[in-house]
């Protein structure tokens, strides 16, 4: 199922508190991130399974120079992924960054 993550009524149309939501949200906006995190946490989901970003949050410090590029490449998007996955992450759901890191 899909919905407009800058349409909150939208996500909680089709999310309830048996869902599972598995979000790969990716944009070339600062901001959508942030916005699609409030909707999915509002709607309630039972679990949210975000995809992170290795170098971001708290894997910033262990990314060392890497975050460095990912700054560059993210840009002003770079806060809005950061609050985005603390958003899911203080909702008790998942911000997973990828595979082995």
């Amino acid at each position: 199922m899909a919905g407009d993550v800058n349409d909150a009524a939208s996500i909680a149309a089709v999310v309830d508190g048996d869902s599972v939501v598995l979000s790969a949200l990716g944009t070339d906006r600062a901001g959508i991130l942030l916005t699609g995190a409030r909707a999915v946490v509002a709607a309630g989901p039972r679990r949210v399974i975000w995809l992170g970003a290795y170098g971001t949050g708290p894997s910033a410090e262990a990314a060392g120079e890497g975050a460095g590029v990912l700054a560059k490449v993210l840009g002003d998007r770079l806060a809005d992924k950061v609050e985005a996955d603390n958003t899911v992450l203080a909702a008790r759901r998942t911000a997973r960054e990828p595979p082995g890191q």
